[in-house]
């Protein structure tokens, strides 16, 4: 791999006989040419020789980066993100580096151009064969399992003669080597059913630290003195697998050592037959962690909170930064803080410990409290008839309040108050929304409406089925001067459509093919005044995201206002860009299946007089990016579906045999996508459409007598 070619320094000497492998002296300057895993190297000595490196063993020559942006990786593993920062990936998908946030995260674009966090530790220069069950030759996984355990004491020797200081360097190879020995003796994922009684190979597996803190790995420090230092062999394609002897041989042999510590210590005999030193290796993390109850997570972050006033994603984020520093500093309190931290990160995804946050939470009660004084507000009509408002300020402090407090809150509290009573809260925010006629306060709750959308997709379906959108479609037509009260109205709208949930019949009142007309007009005619192109691109977002609630093109409203006035230039202009990106503009949690863009071309192309909204060169993009997702999506992904069927709705609706762009590229797609095994719930349906595709265009495609 590119991203791994350079010069290295040797920082140990490695001295092996193994074949493939190539020794070396420490100081030595190697040449490396790819990574072929997480612990190894390929490279050449300054005499030409050539072998495996292990790469804990390398330090990139300085000034020399180890990888760099826009590089291709894959997932090595499932990862499922936790919050919108994160990016979740399937074993296997190619990825690409955006930037080293630190040792533990990484920031990496998809091919669709999704952005987020991945753990380091998921991600690999080549793409993962398919697991087995092969396993190690036990004699030569005791070799590795060793010489990793020398090479974690020689530093712990080097650290406690420079007095106990490990530089940032030894903690860094130390990592390394920790992680090298866990992944050398943790169970075969395969043979999991098999094994599932052996006490050595526990199947607890840590999760992926917060970011952007770092988690240290649990590693074994009672390791015997003064043995030489080995190199470890190289990895084999079965390197995953553990033979279950060859574990209790390594149990057997860390307890000797563990027993000759304890009896130098405590001159106390230890049985032979006592096993448990290497158990203890495997289960420690478990055990400890089993002391600390969720609630010490939970009112730790809260402490953090209150008393430094920040909010509490910070307050997770400060907590992780402290012990992963102190860690960190001293490498034997590793064990007991990573158990601390892995409570705060159990605390904060556990659904049964809401009602400890409940308790603790000082957000709570205060949150409780702000809605007490809005419901107090709403229902007082005679401050709200008065000709004068002197409650203005106290009104405004309120909402500002909840606002802040709702974003800074964890959200489990936040959302708990805002589902109390069935959603009472929000009912309440709404009816006096009606009712408030100021717009400094309106403003205000229209941001208290967009932050409870992004708390729980279910307060999107009661806005939905509420007064709430004819208010807002109302307000966006008769204040189109006010733009600030306009972007927000457009955007809470766009976020209330944007699941696609059926919406009542009364809201086609509001959002009828007038209403369309008037937000096309709006948006066309931005091309002559700058200081609409928000307005515009707001509303392109929140047409998207009402086009989503029609199944039936004849029946669509949005297509009903097109067909009337299909010439809509700077509409086409800025949804074509939005198709280029590739990314949902309006999902917030979910994307939809199809997304709102692909779902726009769908109907689009559903009749020739919309389908004509596009040029040439448009067209020709879009055929384009068909192809690609043609040839990139899996069988079982639903969105294949969808592009078939709009490749074959822009062959009826187009004039495609003026240019056949792309014609050889979309008969390979089709012909791969024909003879494809039926291991698929989606492979039938879409085996049917290529049929229709070749049946119904065989001028264009070849037509084979079996359709």
């Amino acid at each position: 791999m590119s991203e791994q070619k350079g010069m290295y320094r040797a920082l140990y000497d490695f001295d092996t006989k193994q074949p493939g492998a190539l020794s070396f002296k420490k100081d030595e300057i190697l040449q490396v040419f790819e990574k072929v895993d997480e612990f190894w190297l390929r490279g050449k000595n300054k005499t030409g020789d050539m072998g495996l490196l292990p790469a804990s063993y390398l330090q990139p020559q300085e000034g020399q980066a180890s990888s760099s942006k826009g590089q291709q990786y894959f997932a090595g593993y499932d990862y499922k993100g936790e919050s919108s920062l994160h990016l979740s990936v399937s074993r296997g998908q190619k990825l690409y580096l955006i930037k080293e946030i630190d040792d533990s995260w990484w920031n990496m674009k998809s091919e669709k151009g999704r952005v987020g966090l991945v753990p380091k530790q998921y991600i690999q220069h080549t793409r993962p064969q398919p697991e087995h069950s092969d396993k190690l030759d036990p004699k030569a996984q005791m070799e590795v399992l060793q010489s990793t355990d020398n090479a974690i004491e020689q530093i712990h020797q080097e650290a406690t003669a420079s007095g106990g200081h490990y530089t940032a360097q030894q903690r860094n190879v130390l990592q390394q080597l920790i992680a090298h020995r866990q992944f050398l003796v943790q169970p075969n994922p395969s043979a999991s059913a098999t094994t599932s009684s052996n006490p050595l190979q526990s199947t607890h597996r840590r999760q992926a630290p917060a970011p952007p803190t770092r988690e240290m790995c649990v590693g074994d420090a009672s390791q015997k003195k003064g043995n030489k230092r080995k190199a470890p062999s190289p990895p084999s394609a079965s390197s995953k697998a553990v033979d279950e002897a060859q574990v209790t041989t390594a149990a057997t042999h860390s307890k000797q050592e563990l027993d000759h510590h304890q009896n130098q210590q405590e001159n106390k005999k230890v049985p032979d037959e006592d096993m448990s030193s290497y158990v203890v290796v495997e289960r420690k993390m478990d055990d400890i962690i089993r002391e600390f109850d969720l609630t010490v997570g939970t009112e730790l972050v809260e402490a953090v909170r209150t008393n430094c006033d920040i909010s509490h994603a910070k307050s997770l984020t400060a907590v992780q930064v402290v012990l992963e520093f102190i860690g960190s500093v001293d490498p034997h309190l590793q064990e007991t803080l990573s158990a601390i931290s892995e409570a705060v990160h159990k605390s904060q995804a556990s659904v049964v410990d809401t009602a400890a946050k409940l308790e603790t939470s000082a957000d709570h009660e205060k949150l409780s409290q702000l809605f007490e004084q809005i419901t107090d507000v709403k229902n007082d009509s005679q401050q709200r008839g008065w000709a004068v408002h002197d409650d203005l300020s106290t009104i405004t402090s309120c909402l500002d309040d909840l606002l802040q407090r709702l974003g800074d809150a964890d959200p489990a509290v936040s959302l708990a108050v805002i589902q109390e009573y069935k959603y009472e809260n929000v009912l309440t925010l709404i009816t006096y929304y009606q009712m408030e006629t100021r717009t400094s306060l309106r403003m205000l709750l229209l941001q208290l409406f967009g932050l409870v959308c992004e708390l729980e997709l279910e307060v999107v379906s009661v806005l939905l089925n509420s007064v709430l959108p004819n208010e807002l479609g109302r307000d966006i037509h008769d204040n189109l001067d006010d733009k600030q009260k306009v972007l927000y109205s457009a955007l809470v709208c766009t976020m209330i459509f944007s699941t696609a949930e059926v919406a009542p019949v009364s809201v086609y009142d509001q959002f009828s093919v007038e209403y369309v007309t008037f937000l096309l007009d709006t948006i066309e005619s931005s091309a002559a005044d700058d200081s609409m192109e928000d307005i515009a691109d707001g509303f392109l977002n929140l047409l998207l995201s009402f086009n989503q609630h029609f199944n039936d093109p004849a029946d669509n409203i949005v297509m009903n206002s097109l067909m009337k006035q299909p010439n809509r230039k700077i509409f086409g202009e800025k949804l074509i860009l939005l198709v280029n990106r590739e990314e949902d503009p309006v999902a917030i949690k979910e994307p939809n299946v199809p997304s709102s863009l692909t779902k726009m071309l769908l109907d689009l192309y559903a009749h020739p007089t919309t389908a004509s909204l596009f040029y040439t060169n448009d067209l020709l993009v879009i055929i384009d990016i068909i192809t690609r997702q043609l040839s990139d999506l899996n069988p079982d992904d639903k969105n294949r579906g969808h592009f078939l069927e709009l490749l074959y709705r822009l062959l009826k609706n187009t004039e495609y045999g003026e240019h056949h762009h792309r014609q050889a590229d979309l008969e390979l797609c089709l012909t791969r996508i024909f003879e494809e095994e039926e291991q698929h719930d989606n492979t039938a349906s879409d085996k049917e459409t290529v049929k229709m595709i070749w049946k119904d265009f065989k001028d264009y495609f070849k037509y084979f007598t079996l359709v």
